[in-house]
């Protein structure tokens, strides 16, 4: 999470200096993995799979910045954040252990719609972290 959270702060504060950054959650055959994976895995999962993502995303064509890639024997895909619609409390003097346990099933309920109004929520930036915060306590909490 610490490289997700540097590769986020990177992109936001960088890209209008035209700094873009992106990490990659790499699988690939090395001499690290070849203690832990068959002799057949390690052989299909060649490194250069991993470095042609790489060389692209470093790329000035690639407008990315602040993503997550999978990568790793041919395949790759974008990894997002994704977080349920959570549990509120309006009034702050209910938030506790009891009253949490209580509704706990609310806080990872990830079954409904990706309308941000009734589900899923997907953060990509720093501020729509704290969006959803903001409502509740009726405090802009954005900054410039």
């Amino acid at each position: 999470m610490g490289v997700l959270g540097f590769t986020k702060t990177l992109s936001h504060e960088g890209k209008r200096k035209g700094i873009y950054t992106n990490a990659i959650a790499p699988v690939a055959g090395t001499a690290m993995t070849e203690t832990v994976m068959p002799p057949q895995a390690v052989a299909s999962l060649n490194p250069k799979y991993v470095s042609a993502l790489v060389s692209y995303l470093s790329h000035e064509q690639c407008q990315d910045t602040g993503e997550v890639f999978e990568v790793g024997g041919g395949h790759i895909s974008k990894l997002r954040l994704q977080r349920s619609k959570g549990l509120n409390f309006k009034n702050l003097d209910d938030v506790s252990p009891e009253n949490i346990s209580k509704q706990w099933d609310q806080v990872g309920e990830f079954e409904n719609s990706e309308d941000p109004e009734n589900g899923l929520v997907y953060p990509k930036e720093f501020p729509d972290t704290l969006a959803v915060i903001s409502e509740n306590i009726g405090v802009d909490l954005n900054y410039k």
